[in-house]
């Protein structure tokens, strides 16, 4: 199970989180034995895995996604933000679909079945440490499914969003930051009418039955800033 240690000397950092104590030792000894991995601590739970792996500044954390405190994916999430160069492969017996996708938009870079053989547990720190992402074999082809189906819905959203007309993406920016008809009116100086009528235009083109709905797909575009703020589709128009 060795692999050349890299270059000048330097190990991959690894932090082991896994509130098992017996599996987590069990971890620890026998990735301790790899030339090119150094083990930097060990975790019990969520929180003291964020805050042990920006202590000791690991570089990789394999992180158990069921712990006390923080789960492995609220932990990760945090750990995005407080160590962001610190690669993170959750190590767990679930397989479902959601965890799986959740744990990835997290900001997980690998997704490792505790059934795994020591090679694929090696495989997947070394990988995630270059830069690279590891899934469990189990899981690649639901993955690519689930992500091929976002994409397609993505880009049915932004053929959507292109048929707005400037002064109603103006509009649909308002009603993302949560602004009534007759606020919408007084910020782009138009009548309540017009907004009106704008709105009903709107959830048309979206596709959509309410305001609601529509305000949240604007918000998970992007739109939807402080007041005073211009979003990105913001544009200058005399249409109304």
């Amino acid at each position: 199970m060795t692999d050349t240690p890299r270059p000048g000397g330097q190990k991959i950092r690894l932090l082991v989180a896994e509130d098992e104590r017996v599996f987590r030792r069990t971890l620890v000894e026998l990735l301790a034995e790899e030339p090119d991995i150094e083990i930097v601590g060990e975790a019990a739970d969520g929180q003291a895995a964020v805050d042990l792996a920006e202590r000791m500044q690991a570089d990789v954390v394999l992180m158990d996604i069921g712990m006390p405190r923080l789960d492995g994916i609220e932990a990760t999430r945090e750990l995005a933000t407080r160590r962001p160069s610190a690669k993170v492969v959750i190590l767990t017996i679930y397989s479902d679909d959601d965890r799986v996708f959740r744990a990835l938009l997290a900001g997980a870079k690998g997704y490792l079945l505790k059934d795994a053989s020591p090679e694929e547990r090696l495989q997947a720190i070394r990988d995630v440490h270059r830069g690279e992402a590891f899934l469990h074999r189990a899981l690649v082809q639901r993955v690519i499914r689930e992500f091929t189906r976002l994409s397609a819905q993505h880009t049915q959203q932004e053929a959507r969003f292109a048929e707005l007309s400037p002064r109603e993406r103006d509009v649909l920016e308002l009603l993302a930051e949560g602004l009534r008809n007759q606020d919408i009116a007084a910020r782009l100086a138009i009548t309540e009418k017009t907004v009106k009528h704008h709105v009903s235009s709107i959830l048309s083109k979206l596709q959509v039955n309410h305001r609601v709905e529509a305000a949240l797909l604007a918000s998970q575009a992007g739109l939807g800033r402080p007041p005073g703020v211009r979003g990105r589709w913001r544009r200058r128009s005399g249409a109304q």
